[in-house]
């Protein structure tokens, strides 16, 4: 005899499920001395950090639960997320000189600190016979550091349990603006080759703004090299608004 296809509407039940949560975190705010303000393209922050996230296991939160990677492409001159700190930066807040009219990127700030710790005042800049190539070299410093953090780290897949910059984005964007994540198919970048994992970018949006430090260290022998005056470190809190 044929099965049968039998329906028992009265034996139906209806519950409601546990709230499901979402993982996000919150981060201590940065500091500095002084604040410098950038522009970063928010399409390059999108494709620079992906996240990668199935339904293969449906645990609680692991280890390997969320992929993260960098998608970054170095260049010669290196110039990481668009930042020039000697011709594209705004020092914002805590310049050595706020005087109306004076060159306040990063760079420039920086001879005034030398000159403000070695000679009591920033107006004893003039005395350096080598402003240009200071600026220069700090300036390709900065990016060479940036450019090769990550490049180091381009392609490389990290986990959920392992703390990195890429996971800290996805995480204070959960924590602050969930519904940014309300269509993740939208966020789609492609599938991977070899694993056929498809990963998706990160949902930055124009107007957010990014933080991170750059402390720029004196040369070791400054000091001894000019007026013996003890010169400090300079942290500058770099904040990258996306445009």
């Amino acid at each position: 005899m044929p099965a049968l296809d039998i329906y028992l509407p009265l034996f139906s039940v209806t519950v409601t499920s546990d709230l499901a949560t979402i993982y996000g975190e919150t981060y201590t705010p940065l500091t500095g001395h002084a604040t410098v303000d950038v522009d970063v393209s928010t399409s390059l922050m999108q494709s620079l950090f992906q996240f990668q996230t199935d339904s293969t296991d449906i645990n609680d939160i692991s280890l390997n639960d969320i992929k993260y990677k960098v998608v970054y492409s170095s260049a010669t001159p290196p110039l990481p997320l668009g930042i020039d700190i000697d011709t594209s930066s705004n020092v914002a807040s805590g310049a050595i000189a706020g005087s109306a009219g004076l060159n306040q990127n990063l760079t420039y700030d920086y001879l005034r600190h030398l000159a403000d710790e070695l000679f009591g005042t920033h107006l004893g800049v003039d005395l350096f016979n080598n402003e240009e190539a200071v600026r220069s070299a700090l300036n390709l410093s900065f990016k060479t550091a940036l450019d090769t953090m990550l490049t180091d780290d381009n392609g490389d897949e990290r986990h959920s349990g392992e703390d990195t910059y890429m996971r800290a984005s996805l995480l204070q964007i959960i924590k602050n603006a969930p519904e940014r994540l309300n269509n993740i198919p939208s966020l789609e970048v492609g599938q991977d080759a070899t694993t056929n994992e498809t990963w998706y970018k990160t949902p930055f949006l124009a107007g957010d703004k990014i933080y991170f430090n750059l402390t720029v260290n004196p040369a070791s022998t400054q000091s001894s090299s000019t007026t013996n005056a003890t010169v400090s470190q300079r942290i500058y809190l770099i904040r990258g608004t996306l445009v």
